[in-house]
């Protein structure tokens, strides 16, 4: 008596379950006809026959066939097996070609070469058809202002109108919150730190992370750059492509001409000023060189540096528990005679406290702003002979004014001459503007109490316990007054020895100053000097 394996699969959970169970009582029938022994009996429910990959029931079917367990393989019909030419014709093959065991269809009999390929070929037919048909289907609910796809956070089903939604209140805040955070200058991950903070589910999972803002740049995914929040729908953006050799579908970017673009203002969550205003910041983060952009690991990192040679001192594991930090030439090249390895907790905890020490010093930085003046005075020569030049050249232009309008006067072509007056006045107002310019920079500087006392206290507060979701944004405003941390190795016993510069301009207001007459104004740089002992 000959032993059979009965297969069958259905495709979608959207089908009825019992459909595995009709493939099988059919089966059995047929058995019972012929005269076989079920040898056993395998299943795929609801998984698509266009791939072999991840189908558990097939895979266990071909290895009772090649521990040589069955003689026949028993479906209602071969598109149960695979709906794929390639995946179809292999199983075939190594079956009944190899094996030798017959692939039997309830209805039509032993399955030859010609029938594998004519159901191959049906199959595959049917999967392209499916697939152009649901697209044509998709792009139809968007031309009626539904959304083709996975319903996004910030909007609910609308009960009894299959495929229509409406803004969700309670996340359309949410959504808002996120949007206003991010325009005014806090980072993915601080914002998402906050959302866990006060225990806002995220759209999945357990807690919100940057990724699920930011999303992918090149898919235009994630929350921050889902058009829908500004209403409009885009869909087909990406398609997916199965993999043969996976089997998993992949994403591919569709090109733009591709997409499906429809207005629904009436899911429109974030306006047209914040939405520019965030695009705006996300556009300036692209065009940033990649070590701006990514968060520091450690409150200082990327601004330390060798006081030997120059290079950039980074983590280098640590040492009983304790962070440690070496040149970066010392590491790749040995090219630097600074051997030191340098605890990081003790040097972060040095340059917090002289930060918050400097701000306590008013005189101090007075200093610096006196040093700006005299920069400043040093550089007005060249900038008086400029001025005297623009001075010049304005009084000319109002005497040539002048003596064209008497020339109108007396009848002469008043066409011709008023397109000179036109011209002459408009540089008459550009040099004016620039004049303007000129003696507003000349302004004095002064510090601003309350800028001082703003970051002392966020100096104060990282030195000590923080919130992270606020740390973050805390740390990006004083790393901003730093442009380097001079790390200068000393004796045996000794402490290294810290410089820190920076500019004061986010202190001092300068840092709207316009260059002129190709000149660029002094930067107000301070330094300061300490250990980590």
């Amino acid at each position: 008596m000959r032993r059979a394996a009965l297969y069958a699969r259905y495709s979608s959970d959207l089908q009825n379950d019992a459909s595995v169970d009709d493939q099988l009582a059919l089966c059995r029938a047929y058995c019972q006809r012929e005269g076989f022994a079920i040898a056993g009996e395998y299943a795929d429910r609801a998984i698509s026959g266009a791939s072999l990959h991840g189908r558990a029931g097939i895979a266990d079917l071909m290895r009772a066939a090649q521990a040589r367990q069955i003689d026949v393989v028993v479906v209602e019909c071969l598109d149960r097996i695979s709906r794929s030419m390639k995946d179809l014709a292999g199983v075939h093959e190594e079956l009944s070609g190899f094996l030798g065991i017959d692939i039997i269809e309830v209805h039509a009999g032993v399955a030859d070469t010609i029938r594998v390929g004519v159901r191959g070929l049906v199959g595959a037919l049917y999967l392209s058809d499916l697939a152009q048909k649901t697209r044509r289907g998709l792009a139809g609910k968007l031309r009626q202002g539904m959304r083709a796809g996975g319903l996004p956070y910030g909007y609910r089903p609308i009960p009894g109108r299959p495929g229509e939604h409406e803004i969700y209140p309670p996340e359309e805040a949410i959504v808002i919150r996120i949007y206003t955070e991010y325009a005014a200058g806090a980072t993915p991950r601080a914002i998402a730190a906050g959302l866990n903070k006060d225990g806002i589910l995220p759209p999945r999972g357990r807690a919100w992370n940057g990724s699920t803002l930011n999303g992918s740049a090149k898919r235009a995914s994630g929350l921050l750059s889902n058009e829908i929040y500004r209403g409009e729908i885009v869909w087909n953006k990406v398609g997916k492509v199965k993999n043969p050799r996976t089997g998993k579908r992949v994403p591919r970017i569709n090109p733009p001409e591709a997409w499906h673009r429809v207005a629904a203002p009436h899911l429109k969550i974030v306006d047209d000023e914040l939405w520019r205003a965030v695009e705006a910041v996300r556009t300036a983060k692209r065009r940033m060189p990649r070590a701006q952009t990514r968060q520091p690991q450690r409150p200082f990192s990327g601004l330390l540096k060798c006081g030997v040679c120059g290079s950039g001192i980074v983590s280098a594991g640590s040492k009983r528990g304790r962070p440690i930090a070496v040149c970066t030439r010392v590491r790749e090249s040995g090219d630097c005679s600074n051997r030191s390895r340098i605890r990081l907790d003790l040097l972060e905890r040095a340059i917090f406290a002289e930060l918050a020490d400097f701000f306590r010093r008013p005189d101090e930085m007075a200093a610096f702003v006196a040093e700006y003046h005299r920069e400043r005075r040093r550089l007005a020569s060249a900038e008086a002979k400029e001025r005297a030049g623009l001075e010049r050249r304005l009084g000319e232009i109002g005497r040539q004014i002048g003596r064209l309008v008497d020339a109108i006067a007396d009848g002469s072509g008043a066409a011709a001459l008023g397109a000179k007056i036109a011209e002459l006045e408009a540089e008459q107002r550009t040099l004016q503007t620039r004049l303007a310019a000129a003696e507003e920079q000349d302004a004095p500087i002064t510090l601003h109490p309350a800028a001082v006392a703003h970051y002392q206290a966020i100096v104060e507060d990282l030195a000590g316990e923080f919130r992270r979701g606020d740390r973050d944004q805390a740390l990006a405003k004083v790393r901003q007054l730093i442009d380097a941390i001079i790390v200068e190795p000393r004796g045996a016993g000794e402490r290294e020895r810290l410089t820190i510069r920076g500019a004061l301009t986010e202190l001092l207001g300068v840092g709207s100053l316009v260059p002129r007459g190709g000149i660029e104004p002094p930067t107000l740089r301070f330094s300061v000097a300490c250990s980590t002992n």
